[in-house]
């Protein structure tokens, strides 16, 4: 028993090395005014609750454990209907650190709510004074006091003063100082935490849906068109604008609709809000919200939301997701790149017909039966699972062929529809390379 429980204390230590969490944790219990035990065991949303109570007995202030009763409704933060399809010249921008620069600006913190005013404008809407700052969400108004500092934006300001400082010179205590920061807005949306406050929650995303609207707003009016937008980010294309008046340099178009942005913004409570040019990528495939994949300037393929390596999704349905979201990339709308998603799904669909797949193929990965198991459905119609380690994942299943082929057609045809090449069938019945194959195309 000695030897068995020093064998996991030693591989628990090279754990804690190898994946660097012998630096993060103390970092982060420093950061939190924790115990390192305690940021092992718990989230940072409940965590969060320390520095703040620390930052409380050090001014002699009380800080009140009271429970919240929990709201039920939580509203996040604004999307901007996504324009389906591929995109060529694409520039990402987002804000940094939204949450926290609004928690400061428009000091939101527990001491700092005020009584609504008695007239409520529109839901959404957001006004301020030289007392207060208000947001309509919900149908209730949340409105702060801007006269004194409360506890919470002061403490946000001080990490995030810290980390600035530390940025170049020690990353991993700036990252643990991002993370105790953006933890304090989560532990306000966490029913659990000590500083659950629906109202404090409703209005920091209700300010950052007014921001990202107002971003919006000046980016179009710049003469960029967007063509995406969600929480704190805005993808951006360039339009006739961007070559008449910029000479088709659409990073130079960005960065002057960026300066006109935080111009505006310094009219705000949110003056402190920064919007950055994040990236510029040669292609984007646009499916829908949180659900698409671009090509960087360096040309590296990158998947967001796309069963590429995700578990939930059959194998095979991976790897031809992953072969015909590269092929859009890199060919656009052109002939070669519908002839190479042919040929693709032709191979696939023959493996298919010539019962060739494999479990791994045929397979998602679930959580059952006490721990990891390949799923999938058999000739039958039944499901079968079978442990990992139990497992050969290149052996022959039986399998429903129609119901695979089936599959792997949805699969392609929701890339290649929204890419403007057609489904599956229409791309493979009028591929002339057929005809050299031997396919009936006709």
């Amino acid at each position: 028993m000695l030897d068995y429980n020093m064998n996991d204390s030693r591989v628990t230590a090279l754990l804690w090395g190898l994946t660097g969490a012998d630096q993060d944790i103390p970092n982060l219990a420093c950061v939190l005014c924790a115990p390192v035990w305690d940021c092992i065991r718990y989230v940072t949303g409940m965590m969060s609750a320390t520095v703040i109570a620390s930052e409380c007995l050090s001014r002699g202030m009380c800080f009140c454990w009271a429970k919240c009763l929990p709201n039920g409704k939580y509203q996040g933060g604004y999307v901007a209907a996504p324009t389906r399809g591929i995109h060529d010249d694409v520039a990402v921008c987002d804000f940094s650190s939204m949450y926290p620069t609004i928690m400061i600006g428009a000091n939101i913190s527990p001491d700092a709510i005020l009584t609504p005013a008695e007239s409520l404008r529109s839901e959404g809407a957001v006004t301020w004074d030289g007392y207060s700052v208000s947001a309509v969400c919900s149908g209730r108004t949340a409105r702060f006091s801007t006269v004194n500092k409360g506890v919470v934006p002061q403490t946000l300001q001080k990490l995030v003063d810290e980390r600035r400082k530390h940025k170049a010179s020690r990353p991993t205590r700036a990252m643990a100082l991002k993370v105790g920061a953006n933890s304090i807005y989560g532990s306000f949306v966490y029913e659990m935490s000590t500083l659950y406050s629906p109202s404090c929650s409703a209005a920091t995303t209700a300010f950052g849906r007014w921001c990202l609207a107002l971003s919006i707003c000046v980016f179009e009016k710049c003469g960029l068109r967007v063509i995406y937008g969600d929480t704190d980010s805005c993808f951006l294309s360039g339009t006739n604008v961007t070559a008449a008046k910029y000479h088709g340099s659409l990073r130079d178009h960005c960065n002057a609709a960026l300066a006109v942005l935080k111009c505006v913004l310094g009219f705000t409570p949110f003056r402190d809000m920064d919007m950055c040019l994040e990236g510029l990528h040669k292609r984007m495939l646009l499916l829908g919200k949180k659900n698409y994949a671009y090509m960087s300037s360096s040309g590296d393929v990158r998947y967001k939301g796309i069963p590429v390596a995700r578990k939930d999704a059959l194998g095979i349905c991976r790897k031809v997701s992953k072969c015909t979201v590269d092929m859009i990339l890199y060919g656009g709308s052109t002939q070669e790149a519908k002839s190479a998603i042919a040929l693709m799904c032709a191979r696939a669909r023959d493996s298919c017909a010539l019962s060739s797949l494999t479990l791994m193929d045929l397979s998602k990965v679930i959580r059952a039966e006490g721990g990891s198991c390949y799923t999938y459905v058999d000739f039958n119609g039944d499901p079968k699972n079978v442990k990992i380690e139990d497992a050969s994942p290149e052996m022959i299943v039986q399998y429903s062929k129609a119901e695979i082929a089936t599959r792997i057609s949805k699969e392609v045809t929701r890339y290649t529809s929204a890419a403007g090449l057609g489904t599956v069938y229409d791309i493979m019945w009028v591929c002339p390379v057929f005809e050299s194959l031997g396919y009936v195309t006709h």
